[in-house]
């Protein structure tokens, strides 16, 4: 019987036969010409319709035809909101992960891109120094994945999250390996995973997390918890980093003030 319920056809049927008794038992009692909700076709939409239609059979609709595309716009409308009024968008995984990825959107588009002035990046530089001085050594921690797909899951989690550099044994896929390293030479890492990792260890910031860095076994998450270095570059020499770094960081920090502006909205339940 458990295994007859899980079936994909089975649960849509019982879902359906659900929401009919709910509108023949209940719903149509509550309902009040002071509770309906008010929707309408607007003017926009009506012109919107004829263009695309036009530009889809290459003729004017005809009064008749654009009267069953009103009628059929309607009946979206009231079905979407229906939808909504039953919360079947929250159980939607589909459709939940959409709707987050469409406020992400926004979220970034809330971001003004105003090109920095030399003077910024130049004072952003030398606070950041050790990130753009020659290295001698490295410590990081890594995340493996055998995808990117995989890794970029988590890569968003702990970016907007807390993902604790010492916390790594506990994501990730098996590593054969260890998963943190200490003072640890350019040498020593492009003969462990790569010249290509080793080229880019050796060129992140320190204290944040980096996603997609290939290694001849598969892609990492990095996080670099100390460097020891000779002597930094000239400015002109890192000046391409510095402008990616700086924007990066302004990105994410606006995009979290943004996130935190919107949760005051809202009370998070106790973690269980």
């Amino acid at each position: 019987m458990i295994k007859l319920l899980q079936e994909p056809l089975v649960s849509f049927l019982l879902l359906g036969f659900i929401l009919y008794l709910y509108y023949t038992n209940v719903a149509q009692d509550d309902v009040s010409e002071d509770t309906k909700v008010e929707i309408s076709v607007t003017p926009y939409e009506i012109q919107t319709l004829k263009k695309e239609y036009t530009k889809k059979y290459d003729k004017k609709i005809s009064e008749e035809e654009l009267t069953l595309y009103i009628q059929d716009l309607y009946r979206q409308k009231v079905l979407l909101e229906e939808s909504i009024r039953l919360n079947l968008h929250k159980s939607d995984t589909l459709i939940v992960k959409r709707l987050v990825e469409k406020m992400e959107f926004i979220l970034l588009g809330s971001v003004e891109y105003t090109e920095p002035s030399e003077t910024q990046l130049y004072e952003y530089y030398m606070k950041n120094i050790e990130d753009y001085s020659e290295l001698k050594r490295v410590s990081f921690v890594h995340i493996y994945f055998s995808d990117v797909a995989k890794m970029n899951v988590l890569y968003n989690l702990a970016r907007f999250g807390s993902l604790s550099p010492s916390g790594v044994k506990n994501f990730g896929e098996p590593f054969q390996g260890s998963l943190s390293y200490r003072n640890i030479s350019y040498q020593q890492v492009q003969k462990k995973f790569g010249k290509y990792f080793a080229s880019k260890l050796f060129k992140l910031k320190k204290g944040v997390w980096h996603k997609g860095l290939h290694s001849k076994y598969g892609v990492h998450l990095v996080y670099i918890t100390d460097k020891i270095s000779t002597h930094p570059y000239k400015f002109d020499e890192v000046e391409a980093r510095v402008y990616d770094d700086y924007l990066a960081q302004r990105t994410d920090k606006i995009i979290k003030k943004a996130y935190k502006d919107i949760l005051q909205n809202y009370n998070l339940g106790e973690q269980k």
